[in-house]
């Protein structure tokens, strides 16, 4: 979401008008779901997928036609094959799609990106609202609270509400997640965050390895000391951890502190019987069974792998599996 209300920041803020295309509503099989988005801007290209193959290329020329049109409007796409289909794709589903337009003369809509990024800077919630009335102008707006119009939609998760006034609402994901221990499996991992959206930041004690060139692709490097996390970061209700530190030791020095705090997600890499070591010691320690079961560990899905890179996808698919049902979503390629 970040980089696609980024685009869509610069090119109103440039002069130039837009057309964000959202999926409102699906049934059955489809490539993406609900809260799927792709910007249209004209003389780049676009960010965001709404789930590529034929249901994109029409989306593509659709939005472009909007665009020019500088209007708004709602498609309806089977995706079933044969005659009934008007894509060519055979998923053996449907999609709606809005396509707002976003004119660059809408101070309203330009402050509401303004602070939409904001908001994920701050790591503050609140949820993207955008009214798609059909034959005109969208407006985008940012909800901090619910307000007349909006019951229902401001969930955790992207919601729609097509009947009556057309309208999407999508929560800021303003979670952060939180690496500790920056080594092969770390420098591993945090590109596949930073790509699925989890927003890294990296905590290491040692020189060496909280360097940001290690970490292109991670929000913040912190070099600190693994007994006093608090004296560098507020870890708040969303956000996600991990530790992979360089030793048992600094593993429960984090988790002690982590179990304290509200976060969403929280695992530690290791083997099990590393794992039962430690959740023993978090008891002596006073934390109750229930308290300690919230650890994910061993940490990651059970795909055996191997490799770093390859415990880095086992873990960042179990992250996307606990975001997703912890949203209300499906998996993907669920009917």
């Amino acid at each position: 979401m970040q980089t696609i209300l980024n685009a869509l920041h610069a090119a109103l803020s440039m002069g130039q008008d837009a057309v964000l295309a959202v999926i409102l509503e699906t049934a059955g099989s489809t490539p993406r779901g609900v809260g799927a988005k792709m910007a249209l801007l004209p003389h780049l290209p676009p960010a965001g997928t709404v789930g590529g193959g034929a249901i994109e290329q029409i989306a593509l020329c659709q939005g472009a036609e909007l665009l020019a049109a500088r209007t708004s409007a709602k498609k309806h796409y089977t995706l079933s094959g044969g005659e009934v289909s008007n894509t060519g794709m055979i998923c053996g589903g449907a999609a709606t799609l809005g396509f707002a337009y976003l004119s660059h003369e809408d101070s309203g809509t330009r402050a509401a990106l303004a602070q939409a990024l904001a908001l994920f800077r701050d790591g503050l919630p609140g949820w993207l609202a955008l009214e798609i009335p059909e034959g005109s102008p969208a407006s985008l707006s940012v909800l901090r609270k619910e307000v007349p119009g909006w019951a229902g939609l401001l969930l955790p998760r992207p919601a729609a509400s097509l009947h009556g006034p057309l309208r999407y609402a999508e929560p800021i994901s303003a979670g952060r997640c939180y690496v500790f221990g920056g080594g092969h499996v770390g420098q591993a991992l945090v590109p596949i965050l930073g790509a699925c959206g989890f927003r890294p930041t990296v905590f290491d004690d040692r020189p060496a390895v909280a360097v940001p060139a290690l970490f292109r692709q991670a929000e913040g490097v912190i070099l600190g000391d693994f007994g006093h996390i608090s004296d560098h970061i507020a870890i708040q209700e969303g956000d996600y951890v991990v530790t992979m530190t360089h030793g048992h030791g600094s593993d429960l020095t984090v988790l002690a502190q982590v179990l304290k705090t509200p976060a969403a997600y929280i695992g530690c890499l290791g083997s099990t019987l590393k794992a039962a070591t430690v959740n023993q010691k978090l008891l002596e320690l006073g934390f109750s069974p229930e308290e300690t079961a919230r650890i994910h560990s061993p940490v990651g899905l059970p795909i055996g792998g191997e490799t770093p890179a390859e415990i880095a996808v086992s873990i960042a698919a179990q992250m996307i599996q606990f975001r997703t049902e912890k949203a209300g979503g499906r998996r993907h390629g669920a009917v």
